[in-house]
């Protein structure tokens, strides 16, 4: 089976505090389970009308350059520094997507994201299986692709989020990624100041029994698909 092509530019509880926007994370007894949610690592460049910004120096009403090569101005930023221990590495450590990893220069540079964080995935068998020839791949599903990897040792990383009027693919470090969607897990898991900055902009967002921020960007990969990309 081909290579899948990848766009550039087109029993472990968890306790945690919090000051504003910034998350640390550690294991322990009877925690909050849920923040291993999409983000990028600091650092991670991102591609905008005035060339490639690094992510934590950008701020809400910035422009950024799209897929699609449309601009959108970003209406939130988040993020959390994250410490893992040995139970926690492989749910939060970073996994890096070595330059090249996923087509010639793709990424441009060595990408870090957080696990579930999902990159685009372009192939023809992609519309047999799902009905779509590009779908949205969680990065913890790319190790098997050499250049591919999640390094097991516990670390301190600082995550960010990019949140649009509606889900977006970004070109970050080269690579086609996606924005900040704010599905149940994915918002839940936010720190409470977070959750009500995003209300504030959003307030049709308080109804979680309604898809109000709308779908993905593109189709979704769950993790019972995943062996339908056969990436090794």
């Amino acid at each position: 089976m081909a290579k899948p092509s990848f766009i550039g530019l087109a029993p472990n509880a968890t306790s945690y505090s919090e000051t504003n926007a910034t998350l640390s994370v550690s294991s322990g007894p009877g925690a909050n389970s849920q923040v291993d949610v999409p983000c990028f690592a600091k650092g991670t460049l991102i591609l905008t009308p005035r060339g490639e910004v690094k992510i934590e120096d950008l701020k809400s009403g910035d422009l950024v350059t799209m897929a699609d090569d449309t601009e959108r101005p970003i209406e939130w930023v988040g993020s959390k520094t994250v410490q893992t221990d040995p139970e926690s590495c492989e749910r939060l450590n970073p996994i890096q997507i070595s330059i090249g990893a996923l087509a010639p220069n793709v990424p441009s540079v060595p990408l870090r994201v957080s696990p579930n964080h999902r990159v685009l995935a372009s192939r023809p068998e992609n519309k047999i299986h799902f009905g779509e020839p590009s779908v949205l791949v969680p990065a913890k599903h790319l190790t098997s692709m050499d250049g591919v990897t999640q390094d097991d040792t516990p670390q301190q990383v600082t995550y960010y989020h990019l949140l649009f009027k509606r889900h977006e693919t970004v070109i970050s470090n080269g690579a086609e990624t996606e924005s900040f969607h704010p599905s149940d897990a994915a918002f839940n898991s936010l720190a409470e100041q977070s959750r009500e900055e995003i209300l504030a902009l959003f307030p049709e967002l308080r109804d979680r029994s309604k898809n109000a921020y709308g779908d993905t960007a593109a189709r979704a990969v769950q993790d019972h698909e995943v062996d339908l990309l056969n990436f090794s």
